[in-house]
């Protein structure tokens, strides 16, 4: 197995991710995913939750086995706390094991707007602007502001040691079919330079809180990966399409 094709797979945990949290509520769930690219699968995880007063824990897990083999595991975490009308993350933490081996930690102080963020090799830290977000924080806003109509799809989101502007837009409402079933979706794209080659894709359930449903994405390589939902509970409640 190519180092390539495993990073393919690592690159999922950084781009699919969504929920919605609204009011004092809370759609929570637990989602299972299979990554596919080039005959290759693997199994991702992701769960939403309350974990303490207002406060919530995005988690994603993804999983790549050969020959019964575990060769990669990612594990992401985002907490972040529900304010009056936005949210506002508290920490960040992604590890990967196996083959390839990383990690990255990210935490926000508020007061003094300044993140520390910790990787293998260094500690730096980087001055945090008016709605800054991680990696998986930012899809939460994302999506809220998806279901209430609002026009801001675009965000400070801390990539690596720097805050790089995340931009997107809803394209389309459309009918999919999952092996759940078939789901009425909002298809949404995320916005590149207009040179890159880079596309990434996903739809999400409207009848469902805006869970996501399937992620289709293309490399700068050219290289296409297929994320798509095979199971899972949405407030305990087993999540089905129609037939």
């Amino acid at each position: 197995m190519k180092i390539l094709t495993i990073k393919l797979f690592l690159v999922l945990t950084s781009i699919v991710f969504f929920s919605r949290v609204f009011g004092n509520g809370i759609e929570s769930y637990s989602i299972h995913y299979i990554a596919s690219t080039n005959g290759i699968e693997a199994k991702a995880l992701r769960s939403f939750t309350l974990v303490g007063d207002g406060i919530f824990q995005i988690s994603n897990h993804l999983q790549l086995d050969i020959a019964g083999q575990i060769v990669a595991t990612v594990n992401e975490t985002s907490e972040i706390k529900a304010l009056q009308n936005s949210f506002s993350p508290i920490n960040y933490s992604i590890l990967q094991t196996g083959l390839m081996k990383d990690s990255l930690t990210i935490d926000y102080d508020w007061g003094k707007r300044l993140a520390t963020i910790k990787n293998s090799d260094e500690i730096s830290s980087i001055n945090l602007k008016i709605n800054t977000f991680d990696q998986l924080s930012h899809q939460v806003v994302l999506q809220d502001n998806i279901s209430k109509e609002k026009a801001q799809l675009s965000f400070n989101v801390i990539d690596k040691d720097k805050i790089i502007e995340y931009k997107y837009r809803i394209l389309e409402k459309e009918q999919i079919t999952t092996p759940l079933g078939d789901f009425k979706s909002i298809k949404v794209e995320r916005i590149y330079e207009e040179d890159s080659r880079q596309k990434t894709s996903f739809w999400l359930a409207s009848d469902l809180n805006g869970i996501l449903l399937r992620m289709s994405q293309t490399t700068s390589s050219g290289i296409n990966i297929m994320l798509e939902i095979q199971g899972g509970t949405l407030n305990g409640t087993p999540i089905a399409g129609s037939n």
